[in-house]
Order: structure tokens, then sequence, then C-alpha cells
């Protein structure tokens, strides 16, 4: 978390992720010479990410189901799915509707998430879906977004624990 409640995140490709402080439901984002506007949803509960050169057009949005985890849905009209996973380690997956396996993985490290890809992951065109994945992350633990551990050794809310 940086001062304010913006994140950043560094790519295993060396992509910089700027998410800025939430500024009445809208957050900027940068990433790659891209701008995007991150902002609540007003009609589900989730996130809408909209392109920053051509305001109001959607490029990608999460929708919390907590029967079923939290669904990601791209402009282009892939389809994946956030799943909190607990068994011999805690993480999330973000995974695709078509396979079981994810294609990427956040895990905690140290005071801080690390979010890494799948060899699958690794050839998606992913800035949107990364940045959807970590505002969900944050978005989970509220304040304590940067400390790893559950928030009083609860549960994220809206979110389905997979094992």
């Amino acid at each position: 978390m940086t001062p304010g409640g913006g994140f950043r995140l560094e790519s295993a490709r060396g992509v910089g992720y700027a998410i800025g402080p939430d500024d009445g439901g809208l957050r900027t984002v940068e990433a790659g010479g891209r701008s995007w506007a991150l902002r609540t949803s007003p009609s589900c509960s989730g996130f809408v990410l909209e392109s920053a050169t051509q305001p109001g057009r959607e490029a990608a949005r999460t929708e919390r189901e907590p029967a079923a985890g939290v669904g990601v849905f791209l402009e282009d009209g892939r389809c994946f799915l956030i799943v909190p996973r607990v068994d011999a380690r805690r993480r999330y997956e973000l995974r695709g509707w078509e396979v079981d396996g994810a294609y990427w993985v956040a895990e905690p490290c140290g005071a801080a998430w690390c979010l890494s890809p799948t060899p699958a992951g690794a050839l998606l065109q992913a800035d949107e879906l990364v940045v959807l994945f970590a505002a969900e992350i944050v978005a989970a633990h509220g304040e304590s977004a940067a400390e790893p551990g559950l928030p009083g050794g609860g549960t994220e809310s809206g979110m389905n624990h997979g094992t």
C-alpha cells in the first residue's frame, strides 16, 4: 500500500503498475504506458476498469458472487475466476473458466503479496487481469491489504474458499 491508500505492483517481466488512492470511488491506473480508470461497479459488487483515453469504455470488470468467487470479464469476452485457496499454503488463484489450473497466483510475501504467472499465464496479455486481480485482493483485505494474514482469523467477504 502507498500513503493515501493506493498500491503499486511490479510484474516479473518488469512492468510497473501504479494504482492511485481512492478519489471518490475512482482510482487512476497506469501500467506500461497505458492508463485506465478503476471504479466501483454501479450495478453489482465488484470493479469496472475503463479506458482513460475513451472515458466510459469498459475494458474489464469483476463481479463478486459469494457462492462462486469473483468473476473477471474482459472486453474481448474472455472470462476468469479469482478463487482463494487454502491447502498446503494460502494463496489466491486466477483461473480460466475452461480449465482447472491457475493462470496467475497471488501468495503472501512477508508484509506484501507476490503475484506471479504460471507457464500458461505468462502467455496471456494480462495487464487488465493483473490490475483487477490485485484490486480484488486489496478489497478482500480492506485496510489490512498489505498484511497477508486473514483479518481477525476470518475469511474474505464475497469470496468462496476452494480447496
